[in-house]
């Protein structure tokens, strides 16, 4: 091994070069180093952490009123409608899409006990 100060020769299980009397930087391998060689990921790790609102991905347009109260009437009445405007809305207004669909859904179970009856 040689010193990386001065580039001396320095014998094994020395803590000093003999020449400069730098420190010297020994790197242990681990045992399974030796028998496997080092380790490797086949793949990149993939990134768990969600990019919140003001980052980069986030669209910052989106619209986050609620459904007004007509909307919600004509939803529960006409469930159709309420899924229509869901898909509509889904990407650029997210609580109003929540709205329509949820009225639908409401509108769709009454209207289904209603036909039983």
């Amino acid at each position: 091994m040689n010193c990386q100060t001065c580039g001396a020769v320095i014998p094994n299980g020395a803590a000093h070069c003999p020449n400069c009397g730098a420190v010297v930087m020994t790197q242990q391998t681990p045992q399974y180093q030796q028998f496997y060689g080092t380790p490797q990921s086949p793949y990149p790790q993939p990134q768990y952490q969600q990019p919140y609102a003001g980052q980069q991905g986030v669209p910052q347009n989106v619209d986050m009123s609620d459904l007004n109260i007509v909307l919600k009437i004509v939803c529960l009445l006409f469930p159709i409608v309420g899924i229509i405007l869901y898909f509509v809305w889904k990407s650029s207004a997210p609580n109003k899409a929540k709205s329509a669909i949820m009225f639908a859904g409401i509108g769709f179970l009454v209207n289904f006990i209603l036909a039983i009856l």
